[in-house]
């Protein structure tokens, strides 16, 4: 089978774009984006398989559930995490740390609140404070710096990669109706 080429408007088509363009079948050429997207590895994190020892507050790398290879595999990744988190130009260590001194603070201001709003025998009942506008605020802010760190520890270990964005056609409802 023979394949023809033509040239128009700049650019180069294959002869089944001229077929579907004269067919009229209401088919448009898709062109490929260049816009690309960051994505992270996630599962390769949580595969990883931790142990926690008694009086530390970090995962160790559990050397039992894989040997060979795949424990190396897994080995070199938990380091290679390791010395990101602990890399002292990222300063991800403080960063971490300063979220969870945030969200101590946080609990002891909602704590705070309870008491002097809630006595304890409406607390016994169900009753909860008010969430006010602040607090939804500082969940979100918090939420995304969390993110932001766990972002950037992936992203210098690593486990980020750019793909390129497919764009997502849905037919229309009329479109589906006329198929069936």
């Amino acid at each position: 089978m023979y394949s023809w080429h033509y040239y128009c408007t700049g650019h180069w088509f294959h002869d089944h774009d001229l077929v579907i363009s004269k067919c009229d079948l209401g088919l448009d050429h898709f062109e490929v984006s260049h816009e690309k997207e960051e994505r992270f590895n996630f599962r390769s994190i949580m595969n990883i398989p931790v142990t926690f020892h008694h009086g530390h507050d970090h995962p160790f790398l559990n050397n039992k559930v894989f040997k060979g290879i795949e424990l190396r595999i897994h080995a070199e990744l938990y380091q290679r995490i390791q010395d990101t988190v602990h890399d002292p130009q990222l300063k991800v260590l403080s960063k971490i740390t300063e979220v969870k001194t945030d969200l101590e603070s946080f609990e002891q201001h909602i704590i705070c609140r309870t008491k002097e709003n809630i006595t304890v025998a409406e607390q016994s009942s169900g009753k909860l404070i008010q969430r006010l506008p602040s607090n939804a605020l500082f969940i979100n802010d918090i939420s995304t710096c969390f993110f932001s760190i766990s972002h950037e520890v992936s992203r210098n270990a690593n486990l980020a990669a750019l793909h390129t964005v497919f764009p997502f056609c849905y037919p229309s409802k009329e479109e589906t109706r006329n198929c069936h």
